[in-house]
């Protein structure tokens, strides 16, 4: 039977980089006002959408 090793590091690295993610989102909604914050990420998918179309 072949031996499998478990790679611990590689699925730890996965979950924190997930959870620094979320902690990113909270700070920057925290710090930013709800409503420029909306409107700045409409215009960001509305340009996209358009480069993408077009």
């Amino acid at each position: 039977m072949k031996k499998t090793r478990t790679d611990f590091q590689s699925r730890l690295g996965k979950g924190r980089k997930r959870h620094y993610g979320l902690q990113q989102m909270e700070i920057f909604f925290q710090l930013n006002d709800l409503a420029a914050s909306k409107e700045l990420l409409n215009s960001i998918m509305s340009y996209a959408l358009k480069e993408i179309a077009g």
